[in-house]
């Protein structure tokens, strides 16, 4: 599976096996509400480096997958705890957009960005990441890193289809291939870093020696 290294972070192994989303509400209200974390951490990173539009973006993105979560499973006390901290991340990202929007020009506009395409382009730097982290011979944080590039483009390929977006989300032939494509790049090089830090059995075991007698 191509998306196997997901699973390393959490994601249901059914779900990335698949390359569906999950047909058991549990299975795949854990699916969505890791997507979600993910693009919770995506958007942290855009609003500390002073991107609060982009980060509202993901944001209401990662409400979307929050929200199909708890239509799957409402009485999960970590999906509804999920939601709620995800709300408060986004009134804050809209209050400081307001505070930037209040300095800047009144006729200058700005186009919201497309959550999708940010998505897609937080995978790859998690990719590029990982392959740096990989190269300096820190194969555990690579491992980590490349499980979430892994997890973002199974999010867009499997789970943001379905999610009620407007417009929808229609992923063409192409970009389909593309996604896959990546994806499968990433898996190797995870499945790699996992083979190098993983224990070894010793190259020559000890000898089981009798007690010397005289």
């Amino acid at each position: 599976a191509i998306f196997a290294a997901a699973a390393s972070v959490g994601m249901p192994r059914a779900a990335v096996e698949t390359e569906e989303p999950a047909k058991e509400p549990a299975l795949h209200a854990a699916a969505l509400q890791r997507c979600a974390s993910l693009l919770g951490d995506v958007a942290e990173t855009h609003c500390a480096e002073g991107r609060p539009l982009c980060a509202l973006s993901l944001q209401l993105l990662q409400l979307r997958a929050l929200q199909a979560a708890l239509a799957l499973a409402p009485a999960a006390p970590a999906v509804e705890s999920a939601f709620s901290a995800a709300v408060a991340a986004a009134e804050a990202s809209h209050s400081a957009l307001a505070e930037e929007e209040a300095e800047a020009d009144p006729e200058e506009t700005v186009a919201v960005p497309d959550a999708i395409e940010l998505a897609f382009q937080a995978a790859l730097l998690l990719g590029r990441a990982g392959a740096v982290e990989e190269l300096v011979g820190n194969t555990e944080e690579a491992t980590t890193t490349y499980a979430k590039a892994s997890a973002l483009l199974y999010f867009l390929l499997v789970e943001a289809p379905h999610l009620e977006l407007a417009p929808p989300l229609v992923v063409r032939s192409m970009d389909r291939l593309r996604l896959r494509r990546y994806a499968a790049s990433i898996g190797a090089r995870h499945a790699l870093c996992c083979r190098s830090h993983a224990p070894s059995a010793p190259s020559n075991p000890p000898l089981h020696c009798t007690p010397w007698t005289s």
